[in-house]
């Protein structure tokens, strides 16, 4: 993750969101924990 934050800060992303929301297919390929989690967003601005 933070390798990917800092490659965004590199090319110079001004914003992105890092969100805890997932479709059903991708639910089951990470064992369907995240379906039952309350999603979560968090949208950054890049200083």
């Amino acid at each position: 993750m933070v390798d990917v934050l800092d490659e965004m800060a590199i090319v110079g992303v001004p914003t992105y969101a890092i969100v805890n929301e997932f479709t059903p297919e991708e639910s089951k390929l990470i064992g369907g924990g995240a379906a039952a989690a309350t999603p979560a967003t968090e949208e950054t601005t890049n200083p």
